[in-house]
């Protein structure tokens, strides 16, 4: 046995997060091994001793970085324990081990924590401790796709997971020696390290058959450096319909039209009687778009009824304004036969409704603008998604088989409809690419009611509502709001933050939106990870999403795909700034330094950066790009324009 240094103690802290309660009995140990408090990256082994009381513990556990507890082995020869204590009749087998793998940990702080159980599973925490964790290079790997893999339509997936020395910054995907994009990065990884995920989704141009490509990932750490995780092959293949297709394609959509060739029972069409199909009916930022067009234009309209596959909170508020909502329970067909049947119930049902225009509300409901051009009816479609085409689709069929006809039909009504409204010029631009006739294609900026939020403002008390959420008068509140998911970037905003949590010791990150998802657990264990407590808040979804705004001092945007978010211009109202990633339109409302900052998006190096940046401005500064934003939303992002825009297009479409 190697020689031992002097025995000591750590100060014992009772502790009931694993197992049950804290001992009723002297839980004493300590952490041997690491010996040094810098550890390199690799094979390690955790070792140390423990008693409880005069006993060896039934169990020792060991926990590196705040992840799962690993069960060490106990039962092992320490003589030098009992002279050590002066306690003879402590048992010589009270040592204990475990071996780890730290190739996969993230450089930086390594913390672990040691705790002792009894036989009844009471525990103590006998050893916490901060090591520095070194090492050179990135580690990582390519997951999907595999080598020589064959992919079928032109939408790339790339996922795989990275750990760099000094962090990493950005993961590029090139193909055939071009950069194609960035990947996300800061996502979840399971077996490794909370936040090394990374994964991107793009299109490759068709050319042929697609052909054969090589696929590269390059990793560029936060000092600049840069590296090749590695490169893989894969063949792109296109799929086309059968004649056996186009003839049952042909016989469905023939049925169709025999159907509403018969006369309707709802006799002629109203003047503005708008017929609306929506995705969803509960929270979210296209619905609550929704909602204020509808309460906005239900005064001038003869009947408004709207369809949703689901409902949600919002329904009471619609019925309110004097729409009739209709939930359908209709999810998404991906084969021909149940595709053309929904298209032949929903025209149908649009025929008999006597609608003088049907008004879609986001991508997500094209069967019913398909239904709606096949059945005569004009049709308005409202885009808020910054998606390409693949992407969309494949993102929004959750892995099931599709048949290429969809995609088709999803093309060909984009091309038909009479009217289709973007929120931003850079989400037309996309949809332009995509075969939307220029001339229905219109930018429609998005609005939010002015009046309603100086009123609340008006009678919001500020310091009492930081006090109710026990935030400091003086502390620096970074808001994000947005549920849960990839492309908003939570997890990774959290791990940014804690890069500058140091330097600015009275910074608060708020994070609003979390809900039952896989990926809201890769955001709590970053957080955990980073060990940052109370300065990380994580909020559900929420109704009273403006009392946030109030107490906020900054409103921060990480994510990647945003065509004109609501939440900031409704920040903006408030007078909080906003600090957000470059993507679609949002460089359509923000102008660097003057209404907000902007930073480039999937770039760790540039959100540390404008963290720091937007941290480092005193009160003034900030409240000046507060008020400037404040007066632009005020002059330019009243929900009454777009209101007006909107009932002049129905009018436009019914006269044809």
């Amino acid at each position: 046995m190697p020689p031992r240094t002097p025995l000591r103690l750590y100060p014992v802290r009772r502790h009931n997060d694993i197992g049950s309660q804290a001992s009723p009995q002297l839980t004493r140990g300590y952490l041997d091994a690491p010996t040094t408090t810098i550890v390199s990256r690799g094979p390690a082994t955790i070792s140390g001793w423990a008693l409880v009381g005069a006993t060896a513990p039934a169990e020792v556990r060991v926990v590196v970085n705040s992840r799962t507890p690993m069960s060490a082995q106990v039962g092992i020869d320490r003589p030098d324990v009992g002279r050590a204590l002066d306690m003879p009749e402590a048992p010589v087998a009270c040592g204990w081990s475990v071996d780890v793998d730290l190739a996969d940990e993230p450089p930086g702080d390594l913390r672990i924590q040691v705790f002792a159980l009894d036989a009844q599973s009471n525990s103590a925490v006998i050893a916490d401790r901060l090591f520095a964790l070194r090492g050179e290079g990135v580690r990582g790997a390519i997951e999907l796709p595999a080598d020589g893999a064959r992919i079928t339509g032109d939408l790339l997936v790339v996922r795989g997971w990275a750990v760099a020395a000094d962090k990493v910054a950005t993961v590029d995907v090139v193909v055939d020696g071009h950069v194609l994009g960035q990947a996300r990065v800061g996502l979840g990884h399971p077996g490794g390290p909370a936040g090394a995920g990374f994964e991107f989704r793009g299109v490759i141009e068709r050319n042929g058959d697609g052909g054969e490509h090589e696929v590269a990932v390059g990793v560029a750490d936060q000092r600049g450096n840069r590296f090749e995780l590695g490169s893989i092959g894969v063949t792109l293949t296109q799929t086309s319909l059968s004649p056996d297709d186009g003839a049952v394609i042909e016989r469905l959509q023939q049925r169709t039209i025999d159907a509403l060739a018969r006369p309707s029972a709802a006799g002629s069409r109203s003047r503005r009687d708008l017929l609306v199909f929506t995705h969803s009916l509960a929270l979210g930022g296209g619905q609550l778009y929704l909602q204020d067009l509808v309460t906005g234009l239900a005064p001038a309209l003869e009947r408004c009824t709207v369809v949703s596959p689901v409902t949600g909170t919002l329904a009471a508020g619609l019925e309110t304004a004097g729409a009739d909502v209709v939930v359908n329970g209709r999810g998404l067909p991906s084969d021909v036969a149940s595709y053309e049947g929904a298209v032949r119930e929903i025209a149908l049902f649009i025929r008999a409704s006597g609608c003088s225009c049907v008004l879609i509300n986001t991508l997500g409901q094209w069967v019913a603008g398909d239904a709606a051009q096949r059945a005569g009816v004009p049709c308005i479609w409202a885009i808020h998604e910054s998606f390409e085409l693949p992407d969309w689709l494949d993102l929004n069929f959750g892995g099931r088989s599709m048949t290429p006809y969809i995609r088709e039909r999803l093309e060909a009504t984009l091309r038909g409809a009479s009217r289709v409204i973007f929120e931003a010029d850079a989400t037309r631009a996309m949809y332009l690419r995509a075969g939307v006739k220029p001339s229905a294609a219109l930018t429609v900026p998005y609005g939010v009611d002015i009046d309603a939020i100086d009123t609340y403002a008006a009678a919001f008390d500020r310091e009492a509502a930081r006090r109710q959420h026990g935030l400091a008068m003086d502390a620096s509140v970074l808001l994000c709001v947005g549920v849960f998911e990839q492309r908003k970037a939570q997890a990774w905003l959290a791990a940014a933050f804690a890069q500058v949590a140091d330097v600015h010791p009275d910074a608060v990150l708020v994070l609003v939106g979390d809900h039952p998802a896989p990926y809201s657990t890769t955001v709590r264990e970053v957080v955990d990870g980073a060990g940052l407590g109370e300065r990380v808040r994580i909020v559900p979804i929420t109704s009273d999403i403006w009392e946030w705004y109030g107490l906020a001092d900054i409103l921060v945007s990480a994510s990647d795909v945003e065509s004109f978010p609501r939440s900031m211009m409704e920040a903006m109202a408030f007078g909080c700034p906003v600090l957000a990633a470059d993507v679609h339109g949002i460089p359509e409302l923000i102008s660097e330094g003057a209404t907000g900052w902007l930073m480039r998006a999937r770039d760790t190096v540039a959100l540390v950066a404008g963290l720091h940046r937007v941290l480092s401005l005193d009160a003034v500064a900030r409240g000046s790009v507060g008020k400037a934003s404040q007066d632009l939303v005020r002059k330019s992002y009243r929900s009454s324009g777009y209101v007006e825009t909107y009932l002049k297009l129905i009018d436009e479409v019914e006269r044809g």
